[in-house]
C-alpha cells in the first residue's frame, strides 16, 4: 500500500503541473468508469451478479415506454408494470422482452410509491432516438453516472486534498455495488450526486460572488426535488452526503471546542476548515432548501395519489408506503410478509450491513470492510497528533452518517433490501477506510525521511 501511495503522489505532482494531462486523465477516468458501468468491462462485479442485478426495478422503464407506445393511461406516474399472455416474469426481464419483440401489453398498472420522473425522461429519449432496445439508454446513463462521480471526486480533492479525492474515486471504481448500479435506468445514480455538486461548490467558493452561491442554492433545492421525483430511496443518505463538509467542521469544532467563528489551521491532509459560524449557517440553509425541494416533489406526489385531494393522498402515502418501509410501522397493520422487517430493531438491521456476503472492493473479498474498519479505528486510537486525530475521527463519523441514517430511518426497507443497500457505505465512508491507513503510512514515510 505504501508503494501505491508513492505512485499516487508522484503522479499527482506530474499531473498538477500540466493542464493538458489533467484534461486527458479526466476524460480517461470518465470513459473507463463508463465502460465499467455499461458492460462490466473490468469485471469489477461478478459476471452473473452484474447480469441479473436490478432487472426487477429497471423493468419499470420499459413498462412506461410500452404504456406510452400503446396509449395506456399512466395516471401521471412515470413508472409501472405491464402484463401480457405468456409473460410470467413481467417484474424482470419479461417486460424488456415485450419491448424488444413488440409484444403489446394487455394492461398497465402504475407504480405509485413515487412520481418516477426518470421513467418519463427515459421514455421520451427512447422515442426521440427511435430506439429498439435499452442499450443506448444504458450507455447514456453510464456516461452520466461516471461523469457525476468524477466531478464529485474533483470537488472532494479541492475540499479534503488530492489523496482523499483519488481514494473516493478508487472506492467507487473498484466497487462491484457501484458498478451494478451504474447503468441501471431506474436508479439513475447521477441524480444522487447532483445535490453534492452544488453544495460542495458552495463550500469551496463561499467567499466569492453572491450570485453563483445563490444560483447553487437554488440548484441544490431543485436537485433534491429531482431526486424525490425519481424516488425517495436513500434521500436521507444523499442529503447527509451533500452536507458532509459542513458537518465535519461542526463535529470537529464540538470535539476540539473551538470558539464560534474561529478558523482552525491547515492540516497535513490539505483540508482547510471554513469558519464554524459559516458551517452552521450553510448547514441550516442547505438543509432547509433540501426540505423545500422534497416538499415540492412530495406535494405533487400526494396530489396525484389522492386524485386531486392532497389530504387523502398524504394519508395513503403515510399508511401504505412510509409506515411499511420506514421506522415506526406496526407489523399487524400490514401483510405478514413484512412482519419480520417491521419488528426488527435497528441494531439487527445495522448488523446486517457489517457482515458482507459479497466483495467489498475488487480483490479484497468479503472481509475487506471489517479489516479496514478495525485497522482505521486502531490507527485513530493510537494517533499522537490530537488535532489531526479529532479531524479524522470527525470525518469518519460524518461519512458514516449517510449509510446509518437510511439503515435506521429506513429500517424496514433496509432489513429487506440487503441486495441493494450496501452501496450506501460508498458515500464517503469507504474512502475514509482507505484514507486513514494511507494518511498514517504517508506520515510514517515523512517522519522516516526527516530522521
Amino acid at each position: 500500500m505504501e508503494k501505491c501511495i508513492d505512485f499516487l503522489q508522484n503522479l499527482s505532482k506530474i499531473i498538477s503541473e500540466r493542464k493538458t494531462l489533467q484534461i486527458i486523465l479526466l476524460i480517461l477516468c470518465v470513459l473507463a468508469m463508463s465502460a465499467s458501468f455499461y458492460n462490466n468491462a473490468f469485471r469489477i462485479a461478478g459476471k452473473n451478479w452484474f447480469a441479473r442485478f436490478g432487472k426487477d426495478v429497471e423493468s419499470h422503464i420499459p413498462a412506461t415506454i410500452l404504456a406510452q407506445k400503446y396509449h395506456f393511461d399512466t395516471e401521471g406516474y412515470g413508472l409501472g408494470f405491464v402484463s401480457a399472455k405468456g409473460i410470467k416474469d413481467n417484474y424482470g426481464n419479461g417486460t424488456l422482452r415485450m419491448l424488444e419483440t413488440h409484444i403489446p401489453p394487455e394492461s398497465f398498472h402504475p407504480y405509485k410509491s413515487a412520481i418516477g420522473i426518470q421513467g418519463f425522461v427515459w421514455a421520451w429519449t427512447y422515442k426521440m432516438l427511435h430506439l429498439e432496445n435499452l442499450d443506448v439508454l444504458r450507455m447514456i446513463n453510464s456516461l452520466m453516472s461516471a461523469l457525476s462521480i468524477v466531478l464529485i471526486s474533483i470537488l472532494l480533492m479541492k475540499i479534503f486534498g488530492k489523496l482523499f479525492g483519488i481514494l473516493f474515486f478508487a472506492s467507487m471504481f473498484l466497487s462491484g455495488w457501484v458498478t451494478n448500479f451504474g447503468n441501471n435506468l431506474y436508479w439513475s445514480i447521477s441524480v444522487w450526486f447532483l445535490p453534492a455538486l452544488f453544495s460542495f461548490y458552495i463550500y469551496i467558493c463561499r467567499m466569492k460572488s453572491k450570485i453563483p452561491i445563490i444560483l447553487c442554492c437554488i440548484g441544490y433545492s431543485l436537485a433534491i426535488c429531482m431526486k424525490s421525483l425519481c424516488s425517495y430511496e436513500y434521500l436521507t443518505s444523499i442529503v447527509l452526503f451533500s452536507l458532509s463538509p459542513f458537518l465535519i467542521v461542526i463535529v470537529f469544532s464540538l470535539i476540539t471546542r473551538y470558539k464560534y467563528g474561529k478558523t482552525p489551521p491547515i492540516y497535513s491532509n490539505n483540508y482547510r476548515l471554513i469558519p464554524i459560524k459559516s458551517a452552521y449557517i450553510y448547514t441550516i440553509i442547505l438543509f432547509t432548501l433540501s426540505v423545500i425541494g422534497f416538499f415540492l416533489a412530495f406535494t405533487w406526489h400526494i396530489y396525484i395519489r389522492g386524485e386531486g385531494n392532497i389530504w387523502l393522498g398524504l394519508q395513503d402515502v403515510y399508511q401504505h408506503d412510509f409506515l411499511r418501509r420506514m421506522i415506526g410501522g406496526k407489523a399487524e397493520a400490514f401483510d405478514p410478509v413484512y412482519a419480520q422487517s417491521l419488528n426488527a430493531n435497528i441494531f439487527t438491521v445495522i448488523g446486517k450491513y457489517l457482515y458482507w456476503e459479497g466483495s467489498f472492493l475488487a480483490g479484497t473479498g468479503k472481509y475487506g470492510f471489517a479489516v479496514l474498519l478495525i485497522v482505521s479505528i486502531a490507527l485513530l486510537v493510537q494517533m499522537k497528533n490530537q488535532e489531526e486525530k479529532y479531524l479524522l475521527t470527525s470525518m469518519l463519523f460524518v461519512f458514516a452518517l449517510p449509510a446509518l441514517s437510511w439503515f435506521i430511518l429506513g429500517k424496514a426497507h433496509s432489513f429487506v433490501h440487503t441486495h441493494m443497500n450496501f452501496i450506501l457505505w460508498y458515500l464517503g465512508f469507504t474512502a475514509m477506510l482507505l484514507y486513514i491507513p494511507s494518511t498514517f503510512l504517508l506520515q510514517k514515510k515523512n517522519n522516516f525521511k526527516k530522521s
